[in-house]
């Protein structure tokens, strides 16, 4: 999906390049419409353009409000969600278009086959179950579809009330935008980081042979995701009853909600210097090192994020090219992002 990735992230370069070096950019808008463009362009091979509307496209919009309204719904008594009927029917429209739009992208590939297409579309398409011979239903298909352009959305609970934009951020995207907050805070890691990318690639074009060498660049998303990743909680819980720690008894019908910022600033594990921002941790067989479980901003075992892979190609290749081409610096000095959600 090398080519896909690329074809989307130098939509991105161009555009902040054509905008010139006084224009102040949202980077948090522009990666939530990276992210989107990326995973429908690798995984469908479907153009929602982004990068060319004044709003991101409507697909976003309607994703965005369904899950907050699913949030919400989470919250509230039965009776009420039953005598919110225009928020029912509002959140079933946004539904419904969403499968319009899946059912749209199968149909057309039905009708126009593309056998040499490697994409997900294809493979959910005409792939069987090797041991019942049935392939998936066009239904099916709808549903894997959103599930996979909706991704792992962040909503963080404290901002359920607050606009789409904020709560819709996907995790992907998010994690950019708290890189380049890092990097404006900490100006000789983003040098660091730079001097990297002009030693393995130079003015070269991005090349997927360069992605294994940018491995400052990889600690510095790895960073990232300890420091502030994009999602806070994961909730478990326990296949039967059991006790944790000889200490604290649980119930199998007990939830429970692991807070990843105080596994991620263990000082047990990280140090002293948990509140800093210190990519190196992670060279030199730091990452290797780690207790196991100890970073875990992808989730755990078989529920774990399964666009990991996908997730970390996209962000190295996105900072390699910013990195490359850009000089960057925060459009107020003065801000400090010192709110923790999980705090």
């Amino acid at each position: 999906m090398f080519p896909e990735m690329l074809d989307i992230s130098s939509q991105l370069i161009l555009k902040w390049d054509r905008m010139g070096p006084d224009h102040d950019v949202d980077v948090a808008d522009d990666f939530t419409r990276l992210a989107f463009d990326t995973i429908g362009l690798c995984a469908f091979s479907y153009r929602f353009n982004d990068f060319y509307l004044e709003k991101t496209h409507p697909f976003a919009t309607q994703m965005a409000e369904v899950l907050i309204e699913s949030g919400q719904r989470s919250s509230r008594t039965w009776i009420e969600n039953n005598l919110r009927w225009w928020s029912n029917q509002h959140t079933q429209e946004n539904i419904d278009a969403m499968w319009g739009l899946c059912d749209k992208l199968v149909a057309d590939r039905k009708a126009h086959p593309q056998p040499d297409n490697k994409d997900l579309l294809n493979t959910m398409l005409t792939t069987a179950d090797p041991e019942t011979g049935e392939k998936l239903s066009d239904e099916n298909i709808r549903y894997n579809m959103v599930t996979f352009l909706v991704r792992i959305i962040l909503i963080h609970l404290e901002y359920m009330l607050t606009s789409i934009k904020i709560a819709g951020h996907e995790t992907t995207s998010g994690t950019l935008a708290f890189m380049m907050y890092h990097f404006c805070k900490n100006p000789e890691k983003f040098l660091k980081a730079q001097a990297e990318v002009d030693k393995v690639i130079g003015d070269a074009a991005l090349d997927i042979k360069h992605l294994p060498q940018l491995k400052y660049v990889e600690a510095c998303i790895r960073e990232t995701l300890r420091f502030m990743g994009p999602i806070n909680i994961f909730s478990r819980h326990a296949k039967q009853d059991t006790v944790i720690g000889g200490r604290y008894a649980i119930s199998s019908k007990t939830p429970l909600n692991i807070n990843l910022k105080g596994l991620h600033h263990d000082p047990k594990v990280w140090g002293d210097d948990t509140e800093i921002f210190r990519p190196e941790r992670f060279l030199d067989g730091g990452f290797e090192a780690l207790p196991p479980n100890a970073w875990r901003p992808f989730g755990f075992g078989m529920r774990g994020c399964i666009g990991r892979a996908f997730a970390e190609q996209e962000m190295l290749m996105v900072t390699a090219l910013i990195l490359q081409r850009f000089q960057i610096q925060s459009a107020d000095p003065s801000y400090d992002l010192s709110k923790f959600p999980c705090e």
